[in-house]
């Protein structure tokens, strides 16, 4: 963001908000930032979002690879145990979103108040409990030709693989958006 404003190519809906709080920890490729994008969680709709160019295809050989950082916010102690935390969930969409068209998912992630799941074979699965408050790294890789896809969720020293997901039976082949959106 520029200035505490989302700037193209950044695409979002709600209020989402760019502060130095809001900013991973880790360096991948990319060194540390300075701000990072807090979505609220509280019922409004919110999202965040991209274009890929290219597009990429089902029939396109090799691996796609994505990731992203988030960090739940911490339940309110006040609340007791087993209360759930006012963020909400949140879902994690890479696939094809055009206007008229609507959207074809090909990876589904969701990220809930306690825990990270993925679509895969038509069910949600579970993959990872999660913790308020602490920073996790998401790591994709997606085989499009091979209906596939892997990844890992965790933290410096506690990592969760998954892998042989399988890809979304509907998905239309074609993947030129990312988007979180809760």
């Amino acid at each position: 963001g520029s200035r505490g404003v989302l700037v193209p190519p950044w695409l979002y809906e709600g209020g989402p908000a760019i502060t130095a709080e809001a900013q991973s920890p880790y360096t991948n490729v990319y060194p540390v930032g300075t701000n990072g994008v807090s979505l609220s969680g509280g019922g409004e709709v919110c999202s965040l979002g991209q274009a890929l160019h290219p597009p990429r295809t089902g029939g396109a050989p090799g691996t796609l690879h994505a990731s992203f950082d988030f960090r739940l916010a911490r339940t309110d102690p006040a609340a007791g145990a087993g209360a759930e935390s006012a963020g909400g969930s949140w879902r994690f969409f890479l696939g094809h979103e055009a206007g008229g068209s609507g959207r074809s998912a090909a990876v589904e992630a969701f990220i809930g108040a306690r825990s990270f799941a993925v679509w895969s074979g038509g069910a949600v699965e579970a993959v990872r409990v999660l913790e308020p408050g602490v920073w996790y790294h998401v790591q994709l890789a997606c085989d499009l030709r091979g209906r596939r896809f892997s990844g890992t969720i965790g933290v410096p020293g506690d990592v969760t693989a998954f892998d042989g997901k399988v890809i979304a039976a509907d998905w239309g082949g074609t993947i030129d958006r990312i988007r979180i959106d809760g």
